[in-house]
Formats: C-alpha cells, sequence, structure tokens
C-alpha cells in the first residue's frame, strides 16, 4: 500500500464511508469539498472585507 492509497483508506475509515458504494462515496465527498470550500471563501471574502478601512 502506497502513501496515497494509506491515505484514502484513512479517509474512508475516519468518515465511516468504507461501508457505501463508490457512487455514495463520491456524493459525500463532492458535498464534503464543496461546503469545506464555500466556508474557506466565506472566511477569506469577509476577511478581505473587514480590512478595508
Amino acid at each position: 500500500m502506497n502513501w496515497v492509497q494509506r491515505k484514502i483508506y484513512l479517509y474512508n475509515v475516519t468518515f465511516g464511508l468504507y461501508m457505501l458504494d463508490w457512487w455514495e462515496r463520491f456524493l459525500f465527498s463532492l458535498f464534503y469539498f464543496l461546503y469545506t470550500g464555500g466556508c474557506v471563501d466565506a472566511v477569506i471574502v469577509n476577511c478581505h472585507q473587514v480590512q478595508a478601512p
């Protein structure tokens, strides 16, 4: 098992995705990364608005 396969395995085990089908894991990962990306984007935009004089 190489490094990338190990990280994918740990991701699946940590979030309990190992019991899902491939398409369910894909949907969960898609929604998870879209949600976290939106949160990060909101924080970055908010920080730039607060710093403006």
